[in-house]
């Protein structure tokens, strides 16, 4: 009966070490194939799931400039007295529509942005009114140099019946609700002979996007399957894969829709393509930031992003051909021609020209920074504040009175913050699944300590036996 026993302990024994040694040397590399399986993009993964109907809180706050000396700035008596008003405050919601799965891995779909306005965590009202620049009759006028004299006769009379210079409208008709302008309505009856296309019947910065799983375009992106490193990153864009709106290596769409990014991340930057924007925006390491007990690796838009040519050849082909100082990038391809320009909220990294040649803007890093925390085993991101301003740049038209004796500036509409972080819930379960490997090594390894210890007591008990079997046989021989 002990001989059974023995045996049994010894086969539980070398049983523990094999499976201990077995998996513990390879229970990181299962550990891998399994958390692989739920990032790829498939439709039965977990990241599927979570990136269709995106779970993590996000909001976009709104601060609008409004002008405060308008008149003398007509006149070019002075420079723009800007006060900055907000947040005006909205939930953000992201579904995914039209999903078409492709053969080279890679899945088709639109997006769909939904906006419902938090009176409780803005400040001010959507009922505020903002007064600033006209943006369509800029536009018009900024357009004007590529008509022939006539037309710009006719421009110029167009303009000073129907358009303005300024006009003073509510943050919501200004945001998401869109109001009439007499220069669209004319525009589009007159297009035959401007060949101005306007494709909206009403001006708002978001008129038209709420709830609209067009806007954003026809996105195209890796889903990773079998090149898990690929996860997320973009194939094309509206069918491009190359932007007809600059040239050269800025034109390539690239980086990850934003959303989803490659696991185990190690680089010093990271990129993305923004749609508003057209383009890809590239981010640089900074540091180690922690997010609910969550370690992340933080990344930030350093001045290269927004630096012109000389101070980063790299951006050459994102001005158009134009030259201005460090601080702003050219987006009026993307923005059906009007002349806009991005930057970082109050011109922060920018060239001191832009802050002087208006009144009221103080940039700050830890208000005005755009940056994104990714957990890098993962590749989830912790947490992300995308933060851009948009300017329209006014300066004197040849031809059109209105604009003849206005200054040469780059006037700030407006700047967004759109922020999103993971819940203290969902930290928890991150924190729990990057535990995962090192505890299952822990298990296994502990296995295989059992199984050692178990060895070593089965080597005891046979000892043992074997000892009193030779006490036994010495009293019989001395008996005897």
């Amino acid at each position: 009966m002990k001989s059974t026993s023995k045996r049994v302990l010894l086969i539980l024994a070398i049983s523990l070490i094999v499976v201990g040694a077995v998996m513990g040397a390879l229970w990181g590399t299962i550990f891998d194939n399994i958390l692989k399986s739920q990032l790829e993009l498939t439709n039965d993964s977990t990241t599927f799931k979570l990136w269709k109907e995106t779970p993590i809180p996000m909001y976009i706050e709104f601060y609008m400039y409004n002008v405060t000396n308008s008149e003398e700035v007509r006149n070019n008596k002075a420079k723009p007295i800007l006060i900055e008003l907000g947040p005006y405050v909205f939930s953000e919601e992201h579904s995914k529509t039209n999903i078409t799965w492709n053969k080279n891995q890679s899945i088709t779909f639109n997006q769909v942005r939904r906006w419902h306005y938090l009176p409780d965590k803005s400040i001010g009202s959507l009922d505020d009114k903002i007064t600033n620049l006209n943006t369509m009759s800029l536009v018009v006028a900024s357009m004007s140099h590529q008509f022939p004299e006539s037309m710009i006769k006719f421009l110029n009379i167009f303009l000073n019946k129907e358009g303005s210079l300024f006009n003073t409208k509510t943050v919501r008709e200004l945001l998401f609700e869109g109001y009439d302008d007499k220069v669209i309505y004319w525009l589009k009856r007159l297009e035959v002979f401007t060949h101005i296309h306007i494709p909206f019947d009403k001006f708002g910065w978001f008129y038209m996007r709420n709830n609209s799983w067009s806007y954003d375009g026809v996105f195209n992106m890796f889903t990773g399957t079998g090149q898990v490193e690929h996860l997320g990153k973009m194939h094309s864009w509206n069918y491009y894969t190359r932007v007809p709106y600059y040239d050269g290596h800025c034109a390539d769409v690239n980086g990850t829709a934003g959303e989803l990014w490659p696991p185990n991340e190690t680089g010093n930057e990271v990129t993305m393509f923004v749609s508003d924007l057209c383009r890809s925006i590239t981010l640089n390491y900074e540091e180690e930031q922690s997010v609910f007990g969550v370690v992340g690796r933080k990344f930030i838009g350093r001045r290269s992003v927004v630096a012109n040519a000389t101070d980063n050849a790299d951006n050459k082909c994102f001005t158009r051909g134009k030259i201005y100082p460090s601080g702003v990038f050219d987006v009026s391809g993307c923005k059906f021609g009007a002349p806009a320009y991005m930057s970082f909220p109050n011109f922060y990294l920018a060239d001191p020209f832009y802050l002087d040649n208006v009144v009221g803007l103080k940039p700050e890093k830890d208000k005005h920074e755009f940056q994104i925390t990714l957990e890098p085993r993962t590749g989830i991101p912790l947490s992300v504040s995308g933060r851009l301003q948009l300017n329209l740049h006014l300066q004197p038209v040849k031809g059109i009175t209105m604009y003849e004796s206005v200054p040469d500036v780059f006037m700030p509409m407006l700047w967004f913050t759109e922020r999103a972080a993971v819940t203290p819930d969902l930290a928890d379960e991150v924190k729990l699944l990057l535990i995962v490997p090192t505890a299952g090594q822990g298990i296994f390894f502990g296995l295989l300590g059992l199984g050692v210890f178990l060895v070593l007591v089965h080597v005891l008990m046979t000892l043992r036996g074997n000892w009193k079997a030779g006490e036994a046989n010495a009293q019989l021989v001395v008996t005897s």
